[in-house]
């Protein structure tokens, strides 16, 4: 199935044809995951379980059918927007570890496992960030770019259907991963300074 083709709502599927559907957007999906978990987090470990946390979360999700039916890339959408916020919120039970002698906790003994709002947004405006990045790019440098992230086609593909070398296809890739990274971390530095105040 290609980014363009329909999505079949789960609803109409059964058993087995319900996993394979599912598999299906795993194999679409998991390695543009992975590279932009890999531009986020260092360990391999907390890689691997947010994507498989990604996943199950899909499959847990209501109204799924209704949420994929809208296409592949709204899909792609849902998934990134879920593995930030499974980085975010890895984040902060690391610093909760921290200072867990000083957490208040709820009545019940419990802590709010729920993503706050100001973690929502600040994943969507990380997002948007990446977006506006790729969006500077000189248009064959973006389409390369989107290709190989989003679309996981291989260089030696992508190379053909620009009609450009490999090792053009691969400059592309490195310009545009500088142009992202550099968003992504003049915007760390911002919060950092915000922060500060």
């Amino acid at each position: 199935m290609g980014a363009g083709d329909k999505v079949v709502p789960i609803s109409l599927l059964a058993g087995k044809e319900c996993q394979r559907f599912l598999l299906q957007i795993v194999n679409e999906h998991e390695t543009a995951i992975k590279r932009f978990l890999r531009l986020r987090l260092a360990n391999e470990a907390d890689r691997e379980d947010i994507v498989q946390e990604v996943f199950m979360r899909l499959c847990r999700m209501e109204n799924l059918s209704d949420k994929l039916s809208l296409g592949a890339e709204r899909t792609r959408a849902f998934l990134f927007m879920t593995a930030a916020n499974l980085i975010r919120d890895l984040r902060r039970r690391e610093t909760s570890r921290q200072h867990s002698a000083h957490e208040p906790i709820d009545e019940d003994g419990t802590a709010d496992q729920a993503p706050s709002i100001e973690d929502r947004l600040q994943s969507r405006e990380m997002l948007e960030i990446v977006r506006k990045a790729i969006e500077t790019l000189k248009p064959s440098c973006r389409q390369a770019f989107e290709m190989s992230r989003f679309e996981c086609m291989s260089y030696r593909d992508i190379a053909d259907q620009m009609g450009i070398s490999v090792s053009m296809v691969e400059k592309h890739i490195t310009n545009a991963l500088v142009v992202v990274r550099r968003a992504v971390d003049d915007n760390s530095d911002q919060d950092g300074a915000s922060d500060g105040k």
